[in-house]
């Protein structure tokens, strides 16, 4: 792969501040899209999902745990509906519940959150980004309110220094030390000589309480030979230890270091440009935002080509229409979905007459059309991709691409 380094600069795009989450507290940060297309699977039911804004911090925390309490009760009213007496429906709900009174659960949240709670199941997930307050119950959980966080796409970063190198897998929400396996911890296990202490492997705290890798960055290193056989070394290594070799690989290293590491990547997927320099003295937080304004433009290269596909590509494999798109999902037909995170469309669609009704205004027995067009798509392996919706074609609600 051909590519270019530059020198760092202060990130154009600041990543999501990592939501801290104590021990004990049953909240996920993340969501993978194997694990929502699990979610998005009809089951066992009734499921409810709880959608509500909440509160960072400040005294105005105090305000979730009442909105939570009245959704709750609008859950277990909807419960009745579907045959489950008092008992059943505070049952069902009981998990949602006992979290009106955990303190530390509010004291550390995010802009959002949404709870999914089935017969035998319960999810929580805290979101760095609002959500409305609403209440559905069906035979499936609405997955919609979780799709940014499956944009929070991992990578990985390679930082190396003669006398160390560090590995690391992230999202677009935090980053995380990994086990070296087989990489070589420093110049000197490739190469020999008397190792000094792997820095990057050795954390201290800073004065904002953050993780600091300790590095000496040496400089220009005269040993062409030794310098090449270590990284090679690092390169070839690279792929076994990553929890998915597909991922997109920053490399955090001096120029020189950088231009030969990009000489041994083989098929590994490079971010466009590294990080430049001594990466010994990056805090965890500041790696991360730097890491992540550089493979961003990877993580969203496949919405960025859809939209692109919709502007300016041949209309035939296309489709706006929701109707369309309905049948084209419940038949495997979409390879890509771009939808709204927010937007609603109300109405019923029976896929086995191919009847679909649809309402301004949600009528009783209504459901959301592109919560329906969502789970379809992932249950047969489609991507769905979320988008603002005045990136959207003539201003549709959605717009899939086909297979066929």
């Amino acid at each position: 792969m051909s590519s270019v380094s530059e020198k760092i600069t202060p990130p154009s795009v600041r990543a999501w501040r990592r939501l801290e989450i104590p021990q004990g507290d049953p909240s996920q940060t993340e969501v993978s899209a194997e694990q929502l297309r699990s979610l998005a699977a009809p089951g066992e039911g009734p499921r409810v999902t709880i959608t509500m804004p909440t509160h960072e911090r400040g005294i105005d925390i105090r305000q979730d745990p009442v909105r939570l309490r009245s959704l709750l009760d609008e859950a277990q009213a909807a419960l009745g509906s579907f045959g489950d007496d008092e008992l059943a429906a505070r049952k069902r709900l009981a998990p949602a519940r006992s979290l009106l009174e955990d303190e530390q659960f509010w004291n550390h949240g995010g802009q959002g959150l949404c709870l999914l709670l089935g017969p035998s199941q319960f999810h929580a997930f805290k979101v760095p980004y609002p959500l409305e307050a609403s209440v559905s119950v069906g035979d499936r959980w609405r997955v919609r309110p979780l799709l940014a966080l499956t944009m929070a796409d991992r990578f990985a970063v390679i930082a190396i220094s003669r006398d160390s190198v560090g590995l690391f897998e992230g999202s677009r929400s935090h980053l995380e030390q990994r086990p070296l396996g087989d990489i070589p911890a420093n110049m000197f296990a490739v190469v020999g000589g008397e190792a000094e202490e792997p820095s990057l492997q050795h954390r201290s705290v800073g004065h904002d309480g953050a993780a600091i890798f300790h590095g000496h960055g040496k400089g220009h290193d005269d040993r062409d030979f030794e310098l090449k056989q270590f990284v090679r070394s690092v390169a070839e290594a690279l792929p076994g230890a990553l929890s998915d070799a597909k991922l997109p690989v920053v490399v955090a290293a001096v120029e020189r270091t950088v231009a030969e590491f990009r000489r041994y990547a083989g098929d590994l997927q490079l971010a466009p440009h590294a990080i430049e320099g001594d990466p010994g003295g990056y805090s965890m937080e500041s790696l991360h935002e730097a890491a992540w304004s550089r493979v961003q433009p990877l993580v969203v290269a496949e919405r960025t080509g859809a939209l692109n596909r919709l502007e300016t590509g041949p209309t035939e494999g296309i489709s706006s229409d929701l109707s369309d798109i309905l049948r084209q999902a419940f038949r495997g037909g979409v390879e890509s979905l771009l939808v709204s995170a927010t937007t609603r469309a109300w109405g019923t669609y029976e896929p086995e007459n191919d009847t679909l009704v649809m309402n301004d205004e949600r009528q009783a027995g209504d459901q959301d059309l592109l919560d329906v067009a969502v789970q379809y798509v992932l249950q047969r392996g489609g991507r769905v991709l979320p988008v603002d919706e005045s990136s959207l074609p003539g201003g549709s609600v959605a717009a899939a691409i086909l297979r066929f």
